[in-house]
């Protein structure tokens, strides 16, 4: 039996099992990071923590998880996402849009204002 043979070589199946696992997890986790990359690339994603987890929620909800054409899997949530109005605003992107269209003095504290309320800073 093979699980006696490795016994003897010295490696233990239940090691074997964990070293093959820990490299198809660092496997999938890289596929992710790259096919996530390249929708960044490719799209026009607000970003944000809370649009990420939506996101992640809706590719579990929906087991796309396993997916082959993660990049496809992406865009295509994405899409759905956008089209339902189920993503939020990230305010950090606009302020900095906002901001880089600012043309005065006013229109920086009009903008602070928006997006921080009154402070010393923007009275």
């Amino acid at each position: 039996m093979l699980s006696a043979y490795l016994e003897k070589q010295g490696v233990p199946l239940d090691t074997l099992k964990e070293v093959v696992e820990e490299k198809q997890i660092a496997a999938e986790t890289q596929s992710w990071s790259d096919a996530t990359e390249k929708f960044l690339a490719q799209s026009d994603w607000p970003g944000g923590q809370e649009n990420l987890q939506i996101l992640g929620e809706y590719l579990q909800a929906n087991d796309l998880m396993t997916a082959r054409d993660k990049v496809g899997v992406l865009t295509a949530a994405y899409k759905h996402l956008r089209e339902q109005n189920l993503l939020v605003e990230n305010r950090e992107v606009s302020y900095q849009q906002e901001m880089a269209t600012a043309r005065s003095a006013e229109d920086v504290r009009v903008v602070n204002h928006k997006f921080f309320g009154t402070s010393l800073f923007n009275m």
